[in-house]
């Protein structure tokens, strides 16, 4: 985030008011948010997904979607994202034809 001194004069107003710079403020903690996942190779949906799994345990997939705020087909992929690096497993119920996901143990003694 830029310092008052690197800004334009022009915008200097603009350090005044306190709804700007709360902007800028999530602006930049967003980035990092994104860095801190990208570093890792996940990203926020895996979050979102593995942190209700584990405050809900398994769930069904509309469940999952409502409870972490996720479209049903970003779950989807981001399921089959978390099934393939082994994070979380998917399996197919008869009863309602829905999906059950549930998080798998952490690798290495990890937590979700």
């Amino acid at each position: 985030m830029q310092t008052p001194d690197e800004v334009p004069a022009s915008s200097s107003r603009m350090w005044e008011i306190p709804s700007w710079l709360l902007v800028q403020t999530a602006a930049h903690a967003s980035r990092l948010v994104s860095d801190g996942f990208a570093a890792v190779e996940a990203r926020g949906y895996h979050f979102r997904v593995l942190a209700t799994l584990d405050e809900l345990g398994p769930a069904s997939q509309a469940t999952l979607g409502r409870r972490g705020g996720i479209h049903l087909s970003d779950l989807v992929t981001t399921i089959n994202e978390l099934a393939d690096r082994g994070s979380s497993s998917a399996r197919r119920t008869r009863r309602t034809g829905g999906a059950t996901s549930s998080p798998s143990p952490p690798r290495g003694g990890g937590s979700c």
